[in-house]
């Protein structure tokens, strides 16, 4: 299947959400496995940030939750996963890049193509 004719059939599979406005990227193989994996490796990040700070809540007496409620405040940051605990991130987690960056050549140049950038579905 040509690239034009899967971004064709994605398209019409996601027509319903895409006309009320869910965004939607049409990207090669290699740059959508990446996304999926830095995606759960951000939020992993975020979950063992908060879970850190709420070691040293603990050590000097302070309140986690009160603590992330202010840090949710700034835009930047948001509220999700924000919460102490072990999260969401699915079974696989951080461990699936390990296999994944070596398959697809990460650091190699591969990934470099010029006008191969992602772009909208809608």
């Amino acid at each position: 299947m040509t690239c034009a004719r899967a971004g064709a059939l994605l398209r019409e599979v996601y027509a319903w959400p895409l006309s009320r406005g869910a965004p939607g990227l049409v990207m090669d193989l290699e740059t959508a496995e990446l996304a999926k994996l830095a995606a759960n490796a951000f939020l992993a990040t975020k979950l063992s940030f908060i879970n850190e700070v709420a070691d040293i809540c603990d050590r000097v007496g302070a309140e986690v939750l009160r603590l992330a409620e202010a840090l949710t405040l700034d835009g930047r940051i948001g509220d999700d996963f924000l919460a102490p605990g072990s999260g969401g991130v699915g079974q696989r987690g951080a461990g699936q890049a390990g296999p994944a960056v070596r398959e697809i050549g990460v650091g190699s140049g591969r990934g470099r193509r010029p006008g191969a950038a992602p772009h909208r579905l809608g």
